[in-house]
């Protein structure tokens, strides 16, 4: 905030300041902010934070944790894989901020209560919630490349399928062979509940 505050203060020609008086500013609201600011970008960030926090504070999570505990009876690994997936593909509609936020809480209590280590349901989903390459709203980052102009919607979705199909792959490789050497994540761990149970997945 305070940088940007010195951008409308600071002068483009200091001597110009210097000899004549006249300050005129690195930034200014008129055309730099009125005009050529990506606005959309401010309302598509704060909106999904605004929605996060909204899901929170409702008890969301802790709604939804009951409602799919009738999914317990999909073998752990493949409930990784269809979370990764369905994350991959919601990603490029919602912000990544709201999904990590909203279900990444929904899946530590969906895992505590099937006896899974947290981590794995929440580690491929908190990296799939990253892989929005497709569309405009999936991140602020493509929302400022589609508002160029230069790429269109069409472009994108063709361009960012193939990165996309690739790092899901490798989301779901290197979960169940390094993540396993790191996080432990076929064993329940001690800090989810007292009693440690160790899973065939």
């Amino acid at each position: 905030m305070t940088v940007s505050l010195i951008l409308f203060i600071w002068p483009t020609d200091i001597k110009l300041l210097w000899r004549e008086g006249e300050n005129i500013p690195l930034v200014q609201w008129r055309p730099h902010m009125t005009e050529r600011f990506p606005w959309q970008l401010v309302f598509l960030t704060m909106g999904t934070n605004v929605l996060a926090a909204g899901s929170e504070a409702g008890g969301l999570a802790d709604w939804i944790a009951e409602v799919i505990q009738v999914l317990e009876v999909i073998p752990p690994w493949v409930m990784m894989i269809l979370i990764s997936i369905f994350l991959s593909i919601i990603t490029e509609f919602i912000g990544n901020s709201l999904i990590v936020m909203v279900f990444l809480p929904i899946l530590a209590k969906f895992a505590e209560r099937s006896l899974v280590n947290p981590i794995y349901y929440m580690l491929p989903a908190t990296t799939c919630s990253m892989l929005s390459f497709m569309t405009p709203v999936a991140s602020p980052l493509t929302a400022l490349v589609h508002s160029t102009g230069l790429v269109t919607t069409r472009q994108m979705v063709l361009t960012g399928a193939v990165p996309k199909f690739i790092c899901l792959l490798l989301t779901l490789l290197f979960v169940n062979t390094l993540g396993d050497v790191v996080f432990q994540v076929r064993s329940f761990p001690v800090w989810a509940a007292a009693n440690k149970t160790v899973l065939k997945l």
